[in-house]
């Protein structure tokens, strides 16, 4: 049977990352550190605010599939960044 993962959990070193010592100073903080949860994260540090992400497994961890993503990712133009080779 074929490897279905996708080429970032298939290439990618797992995450790790100790748990926090001391509550962060933060203006927000995102549970989930899923596309959805990264994308939320990423568009309010542009915004200014203070972000915390929390992820109690691998960050990225590939949950949500299909176009979703892309589509989440595209609006909120954070695709602009990659490099057409890449898309």
């Amino acid at each position: 049977m074929a490897d279905r993962r996708s080429l970032w959990i298939a290439t990618s070193e797992p995450t790790g990352y100790p748990p926090l010592e001391r509550d962060p100073e933060v203006d927000v903080a995102v549970v989930g550190g899923g596309i959805i949860g990264i994308t939320t994260a990423a568009l309010l540090a542009k915004a200014g605010r203070r972000v915390a992400l929390l992820e109690a497994d691998r960050v990225a961890g590939g949950v949500l599939q299909g176009p979703a993503r892309t589509r989440l990712a595209d609006r909120s133009e954070l695709l602009a960044a990659v490099p057409a080779q890449h898309s």
